[in-house]
């Protein structure tokens, strides 16, 4: 017997559960309708892993989050009461300039923590603060950024936003920040070596060879009583995995994050690093 040695099941892995729970495991198991190549194989596969993926972060998940990644932000361009600066996917907004690089990882869904540190310090990184009423104004940008925001901008123009990003105040003195952060999942596409890709979450396989089970063969037959039965089948699997999250979670003892005021701002000298 071989031992298995990927804690990740592979995508063949899913697809062959699939096809055994719609009763498609003929051709050596490949399927006669949901095959790897079938055209509904690969779109409904995205669908699923997407929804899973929802599924999990709504009860707290951890599977992909991304921790210590550090981008080095220039200084500003422009300094004023009016200027904020921004990184997006497309670049660095340094408050009079769009540069092309720095930008936000490519698999960055939305942030959880930021810290900051003058760029080639040695200094620690700084827990960086999220104001709740957005970036306050600034009479003169200091050496260091406190602040951050994230949101979405009205276009892709320079000031104007560059789609979701973190927005700053920016900074006199080159900044070097920390980014902890939810990643999304990378859709497959194209040509798939199904055997050896894998789905990042340990045990899911149930789970989502049930939701491509349910998801293909309620388009093509509706809601029969078989159906129904790879719907209870599909949530019980998923139950079962938010419930090792949800107990996971409960052995840490968790507090409401507080938001900074107004009183605790100190623009002059980056005195967040004294």
């Amino acid at each position: 017997m071989t031992a298995i040695t990927t804690t990740y099941p592979s995508l063949e892995t899913i697809l062959n559960l699939a096809r055994i729970y719609m009763n498609d495991w003929l051709n050596d198991g490949a399927g006669q309708i949901t095959t790897d190549t079938s055209p509904q194989t690969l779109p409904t596969l995205n669908a699923s892993v997407r929804e899973l993926y929802r599924q999990l972060r709504n009860v707290g998940s951890p599977t992909l989050i991304r921790d210590n990644v550090q981008i080095a932000l220039p200084a500003n361009g422009a300094t004023g009461p009016g200027v904020q600066t921004y990184l997006s996917q497309q670049g660095y907004f340094d408050g009079l300039t769009l540069q092309a690089n720095p930008k936000l990882p490519s698999d960055l869904l939305f942030p959880y923590e930021l810290w900051e540190q003058q760029t080639g310090s040695g200094l620690p990184f700084v827990l960086m603060q999220q104001p709740q009423a957005g970036l306050p104004s600034v009479i003169e940008q200091g050496g260091a950024l406190v602040y951050w925001e994230w949101r979405g901008g009205a276009s892709f123009t320079a000031g104007a936003g560059g789609g979701d990003a973190l927005f700053f105040v920016g900074s006199i003195a080159p900044v070097t920040i920390r980014i902890r952060y939810q990643a999304a999942m990378t859709q497959f596409s194209g040509t798939i070596d199904f055997a050896n890709t894998y789905v990042p979450v340990m045990d899911c396989e149930d789970a989502l060879a049930y939701k491509v089970a349910y998801k293909i063969s309620s388009a093509i037959s509706g809601m029969t009583p078989p159906v129904q039965d790879l719907k209870a089948n599909m949530e019980s699997s998923l139950s079962d995995l938010k419930l090792e999250i949800i107990r996971r979670a409960q052995t840490i003892e968790y507090h409401r994050q507080a938001y900074a005021t107004g009183s605790q701002q100190d623009w002059g000298n980056g005195a967040n690093w004294q």
